[in-house]
């Protein structure tokens, strides 16, 4: 699956339609395993277990390695932007854990579509705050939320002196 997202982020403007179409299956492979797990997790491998008459203990180590890689569905919340970070720092590099958290993300149970997105979007950014974070160039195009933005979730803006 983590291919599908490689494959993802090579598509687009510049490249030749063999690569493109080669791009697409593979992308439409992660997209069909992906479902194919989410089936086996809710419920499919207890219905396969019960007609090939697997032990229990083999059906729980099944699950147990399917929870791995396909986590339950993730439940998303409200959230809010972080307070504003230290200056980028350093060149503009690509950023190379797109596809572990990708990976991960899928763990969590977020849903192939929106991992898709977002991950085969991080692509080229700036480290900041001495390498514990990472600024992509897209994000920086993104309008502050309202009320001037940053934060936790729950914490209020800083006032502003007059």
């Amino acid at each position: 699956m983590t291919a599908a997202l490689i494959a993802q982020r090579g598509r687009g403007p510049g490249v030749n339609l063999r690569t493109e179409v080669d791009a697409a299956v593979v992308v439409l492979g992660g997209q069909l395993r992906h479902e194919s797990l989410v089936i086996l997790r809710d419920g499919g491998l207890r219905t396969l277990a019960a007609g090939w008459h697997l032990p229990e203990r083999d059906v729980c180590a099944i699950e147990s390695s399917l929870r791995t890689v396909i986590g339950s569905p993730a439940v998303f919340g409200s959230a809010s932007l972080p307070a504003a970070a230290a200056s980028p720092t350093g060149d503009l590099s690509t950023f190379a854990l797109a596809p572990l958290l990708f990976g991960e993300a899928l763990a969590a149970g977020w849903p192939w579509a929106l991992s898709m997105q977002l991950f085969s979007g991080l692509r080229e950014g700036r480290s900041c705050d001495g390498g514990l974070g990472f600024i992509p160039e897209r994000g920086k195009q993104l309008a502050p939320p309202p009320g001037g933005g940053g934060g936790a979730a729950g914490s209020s803006p800083k006032p502003t002196p007059t």
